[in-house]
Formats: structure tokens, sequence, C-alpha cells
């Protein structure tokens, strides 16, 4: 058997399992899921098409394509969306590792279009938060768990202690949250006062950072 990692499950429970070089663990990557916060479950999704610079942009419950490019939500990586103000477009990106060369699949949105821009940029980041990045959340967080330190975006990473970014190092006790504000992603301290640390939105991965801080947090 090959050194210590993540191979896929020979007991069937889950895509990955640690083996420790000499046996398998009851680590699973990525962890059952927890029961939702909110303990919704999963809603159908309603498939949406526009065709947006004479390419047809798709978005369903299984992926989304545009033009020649298509991924399945189970597959996506990285995401990262946002608004631009000169001139204003409203920014969608999915895509796999590595960030620079994998797949993607990216659109820009302008509002002077013969489609709502706004609403079908939205209803975009609404299906790829729950079908990519409740994933992407518990997975990162389950690496974490297991003593891993992850680098979620720009330079930005999250670790079993806290985070860290550039020469700031938090601890988990020392933050607050962590918001999406003014084309940035602000890990806010407890107690209140200036963010400690912030990556760019359009980092990706960036987006999910708020999620990931609540649920290392909250969760331990």
């Amino acid at each position: 058997m090959a050194g210590p990692g993540w191979y896929a499950d020979p007991l069937g429970e889950s895509k990955l399992r640690w083996w420790d070089g000499e046996a398998w663990t009851e680590a699973l990557n990525p962890q059952p899921s927890r029961p939702s916060r909110h303990g919704a479950a999963r809603r159908a999704v309603e498939p949406v098409a526009a065709e947006v610079r004479g390419l047809l942009l798709s978005v369903d419950g299984t992926g989304v394509s545009y033009g020649s490019s298509a991924l399945s939500w189970d597959d996506v990586q990285w995401t990262a969306y946002w608004k631009t103000a000169l001139p204003t477009q409203w920014i969608f990106r999915v895509g796999r590792h590595p960030f620079q060369a994998g797949p993607r699949v990216e659109v820009a949105l302008d509002p002077s279009a013969h489609y709502d821009a706004q609403g079908l940029w939205t209803r975009l980041v609404g299906v790829c938060r729950e079908r990519a990045e409740e994933r992407l959340v518990g997975e990162i967080a389950g690496r974490v768990r297991m003593g891993g330190a992850v680098e979620v975006a720009q330079g930005l990473v999250v670790h079993p202690g806290g985070l860290r970014g550039g020469r700031a190092s938090v601890s988990w006790a020392m933050v607050s949250d962590a918001v999406v504000e003014k084309g940035r992603v602000w890990i806010r301290p407890v107690g209140g006062g200036p963010a400690v640390l912030h990556v760019p939105q359009q980092s990706p991965n960036a987006v999910i950072v708020p999620a990931l801080v609540a649920e290392l947090r909250d969760g331990g």
C-alpha cells in the first residue's frame, strides 16, 4: 500500500478515507454532512438558460455551462463572483485547480443586455452556494480539523489554530466573523475594531471564507 494520504474509501462510506501508512483510519473526506444549520433539505433547481454575448449560458442542479465550457457542481473546486464598477458588470467564475490552467466556466453579465443581468447573476450565485460551496466548506473544514493548513484565498491560510495571511496571524479566539464588503472579504476581530485580515473578493474561494470561518469557529 502507498504512504499516508487520502484514498478511495474501501468501506464505501465516503469519497475518500485516510490511510495512515499502516491501516485505514476513521477520518473521512469529505466528512459525513452535518445537518443544515437551518434544517432545510436541498431544494430542486429550476433550470435557467440565456443567450449571453452570442453564447448559451445554462445552469441547473447538476452544473453550469457557457458556450463550450461546462462543469458539474460536484467538480467545482473554487468559486469567485463580484460586481465591477466601471463598466458595471456582474462577474461569475467557477473552476478546478490549478487556478490559472484548470478548466473553468467564466461569464461577464452586462446591464445593457436583453436579459436581466443582475437577476441572472444572483441566480447563478444562489445555485453555486447551495450545490458547490456548501460542499467546499465541508471539505476544507474537514481537512483543517484533521490538522491541515489550507490556502483558501489569495495568501489566506486556514489552520487548526486560526488564520494567517501576509505578516498577520490570528487565533480562532480572536476572530469574530468574516464579511464581504466593498470588494473584499474582511476578517473582523472580537470586540470590534479594524479588520485583522482581508483578501480581494475576486480571489478564488474568497467568497466562501465567511461560511468557513463560521463553521470552524462555531463548530470547532
